[in-house]
């Protein structure tokens, strides 16, 4: 199964959602094989303390490494395929898109996987792994404009393929309720949508990262990880749906064990 969290908004915790729910699925017994950057801004690797020399990504979908191999251990107990900037130089040919969703359905088959994502969402790896998604997570802040900036796209995409997976939408960094954010759940629900959790903003999820870790590894006490979970259990229970029955996570490979592609260091 794979999981996208996607967003054409920057900047609405697309990276913070996608650790953050790997760690509470793996909380509440549903760990996934692996976490995958897909975004060139490579956030989710530098949350990890990875800079990688090479592009891990772009070989495991051009097949030159194997999956278990493009594996890099985190502190959350979570594998990571590490991303790159390269991944915007990515040509955007129809070919190109075909491979990779295909590729990352392919990793997908009998793995659960989550892909973090840039805000670019008609490049190929974007555009990809939101094609490849069983279930997508898109994160939302409520402020003036960013619902208009947060699915037009993504939704072009799926109406383009015909492709019509499950949606999660996710309140972020939630600070009270306000007027947008009811004029949006209402437009939400004129859609036949819904936001099924509200992440508070927290002082947990910012200080996670100095332990190079998600709020929910490093802190799982914290209320902001008892909303986590809560947001994974419901994620779960769409996978069931979905014909999900469990599974463990994958061996890592050690990160400088392909020497051809060059080592990832930690920062």
């Amino acid at each position: 199964m794979v999981i996208t969290i996607a967003s054409g908004k920057g900047g609405s915790a697309k990276t913070k959602t996608t650790a953050n729910l790997a760690r509470a699925l793996f909380d509440i017994g549903a760990p996934p094989s692996a976490m995958i950057d897909a975004d060139y801004g490579i956030s989710l690797t530098r949350l990890y303390g990875y800079s990688p020399t090479s592009s891990i990504i772009t070989a495991l979908i051009e097949g030159t490494i194997s999956f278990e191999d493009a594996l890099h251990e985190t502190n959350d107990e979570i594998p990571l395929i590490p991303g790159s900037p390269q991944v915007a130089k990515v040509p955007g040919t129809r070919e190109e898109l075909k491979r990779w969703t295909d590729r990352l359905r392919e990793v997908g088959t009998d793995k659960l996987i989550l892909i973090d994502t840039s805000d670019d969402i008609t490049s190929a790896p974007v555009a990809a792994a939101i094609l490849a998604a069983d279930l997508l997570v898109i994160p939302l802040q409520f402020e003036d404009g960013d619902y208009e900036r947060t699915y037009p796209e993504i939704e072009g995409i799926l109406t383009h393929f015909g492709h019509k997976p499950e949606e999660v939408w996710v309140g972020s960094m939630v600070e009270g309720r306000t007027a947008y954010e009811k004029a949006v759940a209402q437009r939400l629900a004129d859609e036949g949508r819904e936001i099924s959790i509200r992440i508070p903003r927290a002082v947990a999820v910012r200080e996670a990262g100095r332990h190079e870790r998600s709020a929910v590894g490093a802190f799982p006490k914290a209320k902001v990880s008892e909303v986590y979970r809560d947001l994974a259990t419901v994620i779960l229970a769409r996978l069931r749906r979905l014909g999900y029955m469990g599974g463990k996570a994958a061996p890592v490979g050690r990160p400088t064990r392909d020497v051809t592609l060059g080592e990832s260091v930690r920062i």
